[in-house]
This record gives structure tokens, sequence and C-alpha cells, in this order.
């Protein structure tokens, strides 16, 4: 007799042996032979074959799960259930299983608790089946789920099952044939974040997670992530602060499809970005806005399933990616280091440098003087572009200076004093990365010093004629090049010849204005020149302000060859009207007291004479400084007549002298005029009655 485990029941603690002669009835006789196969502690089988009530053949007995009414509930999965269908019927209004007309079928049911995936087949069945699953009460009304016939003993249905609905399953014979069938289910839960209501909540910056899409499926209404798909799982972020959001799949072990979204209908999503490379690998970056939920779902292509490995990277926009947000900077000079990774494009943004970018970031500066300005991002790690602006709205930017290079850009303006400028680097095409941002003003500044430690400084060549007048410029700015090493020492600057004529180095803004706190001082400054013969003679300093031109030559001061050598030669220049300085030319007059302090005051050009061969060559540049006399008393000189002047220092400084001589060079010509002091409430006072010539005065402390 073939038989089928379908349930526990309460272990019987009796046999019973049946010897009956007279047929019993068949409901008795099958709870008799029911109880009696069961035995003590045993289970109920059910799907009996022809049974007589001696043991011997007399018919066919009623199979308890025959008709759909009675079919046999199934708790547990997975399971395995063996039955003869040797007798079953066929109900009138039975459905064709398979599409067959069958005539032998048995009846199951099952009810998940829990949403998944059931697969019912009849694989191991010794004859061709079969099988059907279905919804509904009523056997002539039913829903199909499944229903197959392959032509042979394993048919398979798999279907999405909803936890808390009764599936009817049937097994049926092909064109009536019977026997040992052998049904088989198992189930696999769907994820807990199948759905769309359901997404599993994510928290932080940078995620890692792994889990299995098997059993997952596609909503109704739910979007198409960039292909067709059907296994979907969901989860849900929020950013914590705007930034840049980058998802991907990689490491998941199937072709997998991803796609972000917003939205809390999943009927009514917008879609913020998907993807499909037909790998494994998905990969999607977004600008995520703080407080923002993010709905990600992860499907399978053409609903495929496996391990879906999620990754989830959140980097915050840098504080001045929105022009509104930039950066103040401030004084003369700057150095940063800026990035641009995350940033964004607003809308209404202008093409910095005249090229696609997207990934800005801003800083404002309002300088407090006039003067030339340098901005650069030279050592960046990518290509940048960059550009200044004024103006008061994004929308509404006035270009002042651009540039786009290739792995760094310099802009050059002459600032205004007051005017804020809107300083803006972003990525070539979107690049990012990290880069230095450099800002320098050259101004007047009291005794400035150029040492080229960094940069140019702003510093020019240009070509003037041989001999005076030196105002007129032939040719020119050109800019040197800069040297960061092989200076004395340090960095430095040279130049080669850039047109034929006589050229100088010219100072920046810096060494310019007002310079009469180095009168009396000196002006330093070092040179080298790579050959040195064929050497000519000209000016070798040139002063012009207050619509007067000084220079100076060399020679009478240093009392040896003026012209520099191969190696580095330092000059010092002294500033005082009669210390060598001409007016115009070389063989000018003398200026003036007066005239020289109103060129310190007012000094608009500074040149430095950098040719001194007939021929092609190279010179240098470093260490140029204004610097005044050593700390003392300040000495006031007011001229009476032509032949007599006043000096006046203050009276703390009363342990100093006053001494006098009448050539600048010489170094013991120095006489002391205490006494002619004199004394009033405020200062010493000294009166020299000399007549006419040059005098030369200093306070001394003895």
């Amino acid at each position: 007799m073939k038989t089928s485990v379908i349930q526990k029941r309460p272990p019987i603690s009796i046999g019973l042996a049946f010897g009956f002669r007279t047929r019993l009835p068949r409901s008795l006789a099958s709870w008799l032979l029911g109880i009696a196969v069961a035995g003590v502690n045993g289970p109920v089988l059910t799907g009996l074959s022809t049974v007589s009530a001696a043991g011997g053949a007399a018919g066919k007995l009623a199979l308890e799960n025959d008709n759909f009414a009675e079919r046999t509930a199934v708790t547990s999965l997975p399971a395995q259930i063996t039955a003869d269908t040797t007798g079953a019927t066929k109900e009138p209004g039975e459905p064709d299983h398979g599409g067959n007309s069958g005539g032998h079928s048995l009846w199951w049911s099952w009810t998940p608790t829990a949403d998944g995936q059931l697969t019912v087949t009849t694989a191991g069945s010794n004859f061709d089946t079969l099988l059907g699953v279905y919804t509904g009460t009523l056997v002539s009304a039913l829903t199909t789920i499944g229903s197959q016939d392959q032509g042979q003993s394993n048919e398979s249905i798999t279907f999405h099952a909803r936890a808390g609905v009764r599936y009817a399953i049937a097994v049926d014979g092909y064109d009536g044939q019977v026997g040992a069938a052998v049904l088989n289910l198992s189930f696999i839960a769907s994820p807990v974040n199948d759905d769309f209501a359901n997404r599993t909540p994510l928290t932080g910056t940078n995620i890692h997670l792994t889990e299995a899409n098997a059993a997952a499926t596609a909503e109704p209404g739910e979007p198409v992530h960039h292909n067709p798909g059907g296994s979907s799982v969901w989860w849900s972020w929020t950013a914590p602060v705007t930034g840049q959001l980058n998802v991907t799949t990689a490491g998941s072990d199937f072709d997998t499809l991803l796609g972000i979204y917003t939205g809390a209908v999943l009927t009514n999503l917008t879609t913020i970005a998907n993807d499909d490379t037909g790998t494994a690998n998905e990969n999607l970056t977004i600008h995520a806005l703080a407080g923002t939920p993010y709905a990600i779902a992860v499907d399978g292509y053409y609903g495929a399933t496996g391990i879906v490995t999620l990754n989830l990277a959140f980097v915050p926009c840098p504080v001045n990616d929105d022009f509104t947000n930039r950066i103040a900077l401030s004084g003369t000079s700057a150095t940063l280091t800026g990035s641009n990774i995350a940033a964004t494009r607003e809308p209404g943004e202008p093409d910095h440098a005249g090229k696609s970018g997207g990934k800005s970031v801003w800083w404002s500066w309002t300088p407090v003087a006039n003067g030339p300005t340098r901005i650069s991002t030279l050592g960046s790690t990518f290509d940048t572009l960059l550009a200044v602006y004024t103006g008061p709205v994004l929308s509404n930017l006035t270009a002042v200076a651009s540039d786009d290079s290739t792995l760094g850009d310099t802009a050059s303006f002459r600032a205004s004093a007051s005017v804020t400028y809107h300083i803006a680097v972003d990525g070539y095409q979107g690049g990012e990365g990290v880069f230095p941002l450099r800002l320098r003003q050259s101004v007047s500044t009291p005794l400035a010093t150029s040492a080229f430690t960094q940069d140019d400084e702003f510093w020019t060549v240009v070509t003037l004629a041989d001999v005076g007048p030196y105002t007129n410029v032939l040719g020119g700015p050109f800019t040197p090049v800069y040297h960061d090493t092989g200076g004395n020492p340090g960095g430095y600057l040279s130049q080669s010849d850039p047109d034929g004529n006589t050229w100088y180095w010219e100072a920046p803004q810096k060494h310019l204005g007002d310079q009469s706190a180095a009168y009396g001082g000196t002006l330093t400054f070092d040179l080298e020149q790579s050959e040195t013969d064929n050497q000519y003679d000209a000016a070798d300093v040139v002063l012009i302000g207050a619509g007067l031109t000084l220079v100076y030559d060399t020679t009478p001061v240093f009392g040896v060859s003026p012209t520099p050598g191969t190696n580095w030669t330092s000059y010092r220049v002294p500033l005082t009207e009669a210390a060598g300085w001409t007016k115009d030319t070389l063989d000018g007059p003398t200026p003036t007291h007066d005239e020289f302090l109103s060129v310190l005051r007012s000094l608009s050009n500074l040149r430095i004479r950098g040719e001194y061969r007939v021929g092609g060559d190279v010179g240098g540049l470093d260490n140029v400084a204004f610097t005044a006399t050593a700390a003392g008393p300040a000495l006031t000189i007011q001229l009476l007549t032509p032949d007599a002047v006043t000096l006046a220092w203050p009276l703390a400084f009363a342990d100093f002298q006053l001494e006098a001589q009448e050539e600048l060079i010489a170094s013991n010509g120095w006489a002391a005029l205490n006494n002619l002091v004199t004394t009033n409430s405020n200062a010493f006072t000294v009166t020299d009655p000399r007549g006419s010539g040059s005098r030369f005065y200093r306070l001394h402390q003895p």
C-alpha cells in the first residue's frame, strides 16, 4: 500500500487488529485502517490504495484530499509529500491543470506567514504529472497562479506568495494517468526591504553592506531602474549636510540595476539618477541636499538575483561651494590650500575662463590700496579654471581676469582700493582635487624688500636707450624667468636680451610710492651676468618721480669695475642727493636735497640695469631692498639763505653731536659742529653760516 505523510497527530497508545468478515461502511473502514497503520506514536498517512477489510483487494477507498474542499493543509516547509493518485477523481467544475483534462487529482493547501517565493514541483513522481496552483474558495471559481504540463514527471511552478493568502495546490495525471505522486514545496522569504514602504534606513557617511535579493519583487507602479528588472530591494538615506553622495554596487555577484529617487509615494517618485552598466558594478554620484531623504533601489537585470553589495560614500561640499558663502581674503598676500571636491555649479553661474566646469569654489577679496595683483593656482593636482569678477550677484558678474592653462592658472589685473573682487576656481570639464591658491598684490611699502623666495614678485623687464634720457621705454614690459634656487641665496630672476636694446629690471608697486623713509639710507641689490667681456657704460640705477629723473653710475662709489661678475655681486647705492646722483643723464647736474626727497616721496619708477655686455648675455637679479639709516634721531634741515642752513633734532638725543663734511665719499672728513649748538624748549638747533659749497651732515653718537 502506497502512503503519504501530511501531518503529525497525537500519539495513540493502543493498537487494533481486525478480522471482520463482513464489509464495514467505507468511512469506518478508512478510519479503522488509518488507525491501524498509524500505530503507536506514528504519523497519520493518507492517500491509501485499494484495501479490503480482510486485507485483500475489494475495490477503491476514498482519498481524504481527493476533493478541493478537503485539501490537506501543509504546515511547515520545506516539505516532500508522496501520495498515490490511484482512486482519485476530478470534481465537476475543477479546472484542467496544465490545460489537460487529467482525471485523478489530489489537493493540498499552504498559507504563508510572510511574503516570499514558493517553488512547487512534482520531481520524483513516476508518471506524467499535471500541476496547478490557485487561490479562491470554490473549485469552480479559482484564480490561477500557475498551471503546468511539461509532458514529463517534473512540473515546476515558482511564484511570489503573499502572507496570509491560502494557496490551493493540485496534482493530476496527464490524460488520466495515475501513480506515485511526489509533491515538493520550498519557500524563500522576501527581504524585509522588498517593498518601497519597508525600505531599510541607512545612517552614516561611509556604508558597506551585503544582502540577498532572492524572492524580491517589483511592485505595481515601481519605476524601471534604467532597464527591466523584477527583484528590487530598497533603502533610504538622508543627507546630514549638503554634499556629494556616491553609491555603487561593486562586489555584487550578478548583473545589477541601480536607482536613486526622492519622494514619499512609489508611484510618484522623482528620478535623481539610475544606472545599468551591464555588470555587477553600477556607479552613481549625486549632489545630495541637507535633510533630503533619498530612496535607493537595487534590482537585477530582468529579475536576476544574488548577493547585493551596496556601498555609499558621502563627502560634504566645501564651505565656499556657493557664491554667497565665498571665503573672505585680506591683505596684500595670501597663500592657502583649496579643494573643489564635492563642489557644484550654481544656476546662473558663468563659465569660468569660458570653459565648461561644474565644481566651483569661491573667495572674495577687497584691497585697501591700488596695485597690480596676481592670483594663481600653480601646482594644482588637476586642470583648474580661474576667474576674477566684480558685481553684487552671481547672475550679473563682470569678468576682470581669467585663465585656463594645463595644471595651474594665473590671473593678473590691477586692483582698485575698496573694490570687492570675487575669485572662482573650477575644474575643467568637472575635474576636482586639491590646489594651492596664491594672491599677491604689489603696493607701496616703505623700505620694501624683494628676496624672490616664492615668485617673481611682479618684477618686469623694459628696454631703454644706451644713453639718456632714461625715461623713454623702447620695449617691454617683459616677464623674467623665476628660479626657486640658485640665487644669493634661494630664488632669483633671470633675463636674456629681449630685443637688442639695453634692458633694465623694473620694480613693482611695493618699491614705489612714498619711499622717503629710505633717504640717507641705501638701495641694495645683487647682480650677475653670464659673460663679462665687451662691457659698456650706461646708467646703472634710474629713479623717476615728481616729474624728475635721477640716474646713478656705480663707478664713483665703488672705485672698482661697476659691472657684475659671473658670480653674484652685491651693490649698495647711497640715497642722498650728492652721493653721485645726476639728473636725466650721467653727465647731468646734481639734484638738490628737495629734488631728491621729492623723487623718493612720489617714486613712480625704479630701474636697475641688467645688461652690461655688447652682444648676447643673461643677467640675474636678487635681494633688492631699500634700507634706512641706523635708528637714531630725526634731523630736520631748513635752508635759511643760500649760504646758511639750520638743523634741529630732539632734546632726547642730547648725546648725539652734529658733524659735517664737504665730500660724502670721504671716510675721515667728518668734523663736529658742537660749538654752534643752541637750545630752545623743543630741540637742539644748529646754524651753519659757512659760504657756498656742498655740505653733508650727520648726527653721530661718539
